[in-house]
């Protein structure tokens, strides 16, 4: 048999298991009476750890016997297990209420109970407490009854009470006060709460209510003359509660919680904030009883002073937010952060400001633990350089402040700092920078300041960054990425004067397109020491041309070597040229540098300088013409002297050269700058060239091309182009050989192409008018005349998106699907051009295999030509041509294309008119049963029936929305076609909804939605909150995340939106996912949003449903703070 070995851990397992049974059955011994007298057989009673209750006898044998196990079963680890003086201490008081609980007899007075306890000099000074001052009798007996299982702290209760003795006095809570009493021993670090529950205003001050106040100055004002004043609605008060929580808290954390709870309560100032909102309700009060008894000249003027009353609201403080707050530090927070901190925050003392920061640290560390503490640890340098600012050192937060007082979450600048993980490095140059602007402009730091400082924080010293952040007021249009603005500081090289002129240039381009080539292409050049240059270069007229000339190249070289590779201008140097000698010595250094970049400098020379140094042979020749004409007899007078002055000139000329002024010298200099400049840019364009053609000549197969392959506009869409898959690159290359050589450029003979035409030929449709059919001029609605008709240039084809910035323009989604549209010879391109031969209007045709004709979308710059008539007229008289018909939709194939993008066709010459609103079929669609309508639309479809071809003709009559059953039939049909258009789908989902059938939009449609909202936001940066609407109904989840990547720019968060319809759809999926704090923020946010017109709904929308949510949880947060 094993030999028994003594675990050394025994000691340690009794001592845990003594411990589990205090807690368990005698914890409530250290409470305190709330009466004198038993009630019904058992003693009412406070345990400081729980709550009210009542000590019957079983609650009594159960602590007696536990007290009995404790001493028998783990009596050597006592000491160990329980505080000094606990088993003695737990005898009187059990002893004590054994006579009120068996015998209801009264209960003695704490003094004479816990006489064995306590010594004689600690008697003493308890009853002199209660002899001089008597209303401190219940809290110096609750003390007593407290302190009598842990003796050692009787004393600094004592203390406590005596030292505050006048706080006490105030206290109305005995029992939050008894428990504050039982942490005496934290001494000084107690006082912050103690003084904070002695403010009698906690339980009827409301320290919250800005929603209230500012609806009641709004009902108010909007009063009618005769009616009566409405009364301001009480707000529930509550600190009192949340603070009474927080007390009972603090009793059950361990010493370390406790303490650090207290620290950050301490940097709380609840007095401060009851005295603004009591001044706010004051003031508001007293302005309605001017309101009310006003005559009616000045009733008026009365009820408008109450908005600015309520716009001037103080800070909310909640009392759940402040526990929740002070609670997190303690227990939650990780040590090092919490430490920093306080630190940073303790020389700013209690107030306002450091619960601002409390909080708003806070939030950055959720956000990014690693970097905030970093971020505070820079902060405490900030607040530390900038203390003689005072308050003003607040100055970069003061929009955030205010924010956060008027109820509206605002996204920091420091949330960008940590989103972008910075070093150390970047932090310090980041709060030198900003101490250095603050103590500029004595505190006053806009945001637009910050976020750019965010942008540049690691490109110079703190006064260059301060400097140039400050700039950035000067420019409160200017919306530049990151990477432009670290490019325009590279190019300013460390002078903060010359970036206020880059900053003017970039305004001055049109998009970022243009900025970040032309960036690519200088700053390279000012890393190399040429700065200046640089500079000029962009902000230069030339700049656009640069930009060009580097995204050719970028795309050309680019694709070539797979990176992006550097765009090198020729750099100008002073070199000696013969032509100079000629000039002034003062030009001879830039005539130099014309002549290392320009091969014909000389010629440029003369252009730039013109007449100011003309050729002695060119003077002499001059002047024997004028001694000529000076000859002649018969010249008039008049003449004669003009010829006489021009002839001294000459002779002057000729005899001590040309002379300038300083100021023509100067501005003959920078003419000869600018055409150092030109010259540069010519030879990088020279460059573009070449590479483009060689580039273009490889991706054509062909050469030489032809100059229509090279002009600008080519070249423009060549980094599209580059950018297709390989397929559809293929395509677009072969298009454009065909556009080198002669007319016709349709493909049309290509084996696709070709087997598609013999069977409509076979079918007996004319194909003439469609393969080679002429423009015709028409009369547009408005009188205009235009000519329409079918594009035969593939170039003017990939135009056919740009027109129109749709997602046919290149570098869009589906700029693919021009170059099926010029080489599938089933699809014709139809422009209408005024007479200047801009394109006004334009429309995509196809052929059905069958021959039918198909009309997509049409797009016009101007309602007023009525181009919709213009095509319904061109494709009658088309259809006519070619002896085939119209169709309101088909299937257009694909032939010589591998891709192609259908955006649905339209029934522009109402072959379907019989499901248009007002005709009988349309309007018999209400009670027709869903077999009887199935049979019905194949009759009159010529038996088509339902299909993809007619199915948006059905969703789109009228009177569907008021058959419930065959609508559910005819979505059903839908989703088992496969070829159904996007928008098709929409208009499906839309109508379910607004028949109250989201149900049946099953989650396999969503995606398809999105993936067509997504288009839509893509090329047109719109949002259809239709399809957000549905999806928050259908499928929350994926309606935040579709907002999130539909956000605007600048919008981080939806704390950050303010689009009301975007706030309020995020706020009910947010309600949907059972997240109520969240979507109370978001309709918080909305009610309180800026609208348009058509947005005014949903601001109405926000504020109705946060008034619900708020009248469903006010009893909670009155009762819970």
């Amino acid at each position: 048999m094993k030999a028994h070995v003594r675990r050394t851990t025994a000691r340690a397992a009794s001592v845990a298991r003594a411990r589990m049974l205090a807690k368990a059955h005698l914890e409530w011994l250290e409470g305190f009476p709330v009466a004198t007298a038993p009630s019904a057989g058992a003693m009412p009673w406070v345990a400081l750890r729980g709550g009210e209750q009542l000590i019957d006898s079983d609650a009594l044998r159960r602590a007696s016997r536990a007290l009995g196990d404790l001493v028998r079963e783990h009596g050597p680890v006592l000491g160990d297990a329980l505080p000094e003086g606990f088993i003695d201490g737990a005898r009187v008081v059990l002893d004590a209420l054994k006579g009120p609980v068996h015998r209801r007899e009264p209960l003695a007075p704490a003094l004479t109970v816990t006489a064995p306890l306590f010594g004689a000099r600690l008697r003493a000074r308890a009853e002199a407490l209660t002899r001089e001052t008597p209303t401190l009798g219940p809290l110096v007996e609750a003390a007593l009854w407290l302190c009598a299982t842990r003796r050692a702290s009787l004393h600094d209760a004592l203390l406590a009470l005596d030292r505050w003795r006048p706080l006490w006095l105030a206290h109305r809570d005995v029992v939050t006060a008894a428990r504050l009493v039982s942490l005496a021993t934290e001494g000084e670090r107690l006082l912050p709460i103690v003084e904070a529950f002695a403010d009698g205003r906690l339980d009827t001050i409301a320290t919250h209510g800005r929603d209230a106040a500012l609806a009641f100055s709004n009902r108010v004002s909007n009063l009618g003359a005769l009616a009566p004043m409405p009364e301001l609605e009480r707000q529930v008060p509550t600190l009192e509660t949340s603070l009474a929580r927080l007390a009972r808290w603090l009793v059950t954390e361990d010493e370390a919680s406790r303490r650090r709870a207290l620290r950050v309560f301490s940097l709380i100032d609840v007095r401060a904030s009851l005295d603004a909102w009591e001044s706010l309700w004051t003031k508001l009060a007293v302005a309605t009883r001017r309101a009310s008894s006003a005559n009616a000249g000045a009733k008026g003027a009365a009820k408008q002073a109450l908005r600015p009353i309520a716009d001037a609201s103080p800070p909310e403080l909640r009392g759940r937010a402040l526990v929740s707050l002070v609670q997190w530090y303690a227990a939650l927070a990780d040590d090092a952060f919490r430490e920093l901190v306080l630190t940073v925050l303790r020389p700013l003392g209690p107030g306002p400001t450091s619960l601002f920061f409390l909080e708003h640290l806070r939030a950055l560390y959720l956000h990014s633990p690693r970097f905030t503490a970093l971020v505070v640890k820079e902060l405490g340098r900030y607040l530390k350089a900038t203390r003689s600012l005072g308050d003003a050192q607040l100055g970069p937060w003061k929009e955030l402040i205010e924010s956060r007082r008027i109820g509206r979450s605002r996204w920091a600048f420091e949330a960008d700092l940590v989103t972008d993980e910075p070093t150390a490095a970047r932090l310090r140059s980041f709060y030198d920078a900003l101490a250095v602007i603050a103590l500029r402009r004595g505190g006053d730091v806009p945001s637009l300041v910050t976020d750019w400082l965010v942008d540049i924080a690691a490109a110079g010293d703190a006064e260059f960054l301060a400097t140039v952040a400050t700039l950035a007021m000067g420019h409160k249009s200017l919306s530049l990425r990151r990477t432009t603005f670290l490019g325009v500081l590279a190019l300013a090289d460390g002078d903060a004067a010359a970036v206020s002129e880059l900053l003017q240039a970039a305004t001055r381009l049109d998009t970022h397109e243009q900025v970040a080539p032309l960036l690519q292409a200088l700053v390279p050049l000012a890393k190399a020491g040429n700065a200046a240059l640089a500079r000029a270069l962009f902000v230069d007229r030339l700049a656009p041309r640069i930009a060009e000339a580097a995204v050719t190249l970028r795309t050309v070289r680019g694709k070539a070597r797979g990176t992006a590779p550097e765009v090198a201008l020729k750099v100008p140097r002073a070199t000696k040229v013969e032509f100079a000698k000629r000039f002034p010595s003062a030009f001879r250094e830039l005539l130099g540098e014309l002549a290392s970049v320009d091969p014909n400098a000389e010629d440029t020379a003369r252009r730039a300088l013109g007449s100011a140094f003309r050729e002695t042979d060119e003077l002499n020749r001059e002047l024997a013409a004028l001694e000529g004409k000076l000859a002649d007899g018969a010249i008039a007078q008049r003449a004669r002297a003009r010829l006489e002055q021009r002839r001294k000139n000459l002779r002057a000329r000729l005899a001590t050269g040309t002379r300038l002024s300083k100021d023509k010298e100067a501005r003959l200099a920078q003419k000869l700058r600018r055409a150092i400049l030109g010259a540069m840019v010519s030879a990088l364009e020279a460059d573009a060239l070449v590479a483009c053609r060689a580039f273009t000549e490889g991706l054509l197969g062909t050469s030489p091309l032809p100059d229509v392959l090279l002009a600008p506009r080519l070249r423009k869409y060549l980094a599209a182009i580059v950018s297709l898959d390989a397929p559809m690159r293929a395509l677009a290359a072969r298009v454009l050989r065909a556009r080198a050589g002669p007319p016709p450029w349709d493909l049309r003979d290509a084996p696709e192409n070709a087997t598609f035409l013999k069977r409509l030929g076979e079918r007996g449709v004319r194909l003439a008018p469609w393969l080679d059919g002429k423009s015709a001029a028409v009369r547009a609605e408005n009188g205009q005349r235009l000519m329409v008709g079918f594009e035969d240039d593939p170039l003017a084809i990939m135009e056919m998106g740009a027109h129109f910035e749709t997602c046919l323009s290149p570098g869009g989604f589906n700029y693919f699907s021009v170059f099926a549209n010029a080489a599938d010879v089933n699809k014709r391109v139809v422009y209408a051009r005024d007479e200047a031969g801009r394109v006004v209007g334009r429309v995509l045709l196809g052929l059905t295999d069958g021959g039918g004709i198909v009309t997509f979308h049409p797009y016009a710059h101007a309602k007023e030509i009525g181009f919709g008539e213009i095509v319904r007229r061109f494709v009658l008289a088309l259809a006519d041509a070619m002896g085939t018909m119209d169709l309101p939709s088909g299937d257009v194939a694909r032939l010589v294309s591998p891709d192609w993008y259908d955006d649905g066709p339209r029934d522009v010459t109402g072959r379907f008119a019989f499901l248009r609103a007002g005709s009988e079929f349309s309007a018999s669609l209400a009670k027709l049963a869903p077999d009887e309508f199935f049979l019905e639309l194949e009759k009159r479809s010529s038996g088509i029936g339902l299909t993809e071809l007619t199915l948006p003709f059905v969703l789109s009559a009228p009177s569907l929305s008021e058959n419930p059953l065959l609508f559910a039939a005819v979505f059903s049909a839908m989703e088992k076609m496969s070829a159904v258009p996007p928008f098709v789908l929409l208009r499906a989902a839309r109508l379910a909804m607004e028949m109250g059938q989201a149900h049946l939009v099953n989650r396999e449609l969503v995606p398809r939605l999105e993936r067509h909202a997504m288009q839509l936001f893509a090329t047109h940066q719109w949002v259809d909150i239709g399809i957000v609407r549905l999806f928050v109904e259908v499928a929350p989840e994926r309606a935040l995340l579709f907002l999130r990547r539909t956000r605007p720019r600048g919008v981080r968060r939806f704390i950050d939106e303010i689009d009301p319809e975007r706030l309020l759809a995020a706020a009910l999926a947010h309600e949907r996912l059972n997240r109520p704090q969240q979507a109370v923020a978001l309709f918080r946010l909305g009610a309180s949003a800026r609208t348009a017109g058509h947005t005014a709904y949903a601001r109405d929308a926000c504020a109705a449903r946060l008034l619900e949510l708020r009248a469903g949880d006010r009893a909670g947060d009155g009762a819970g703070g």
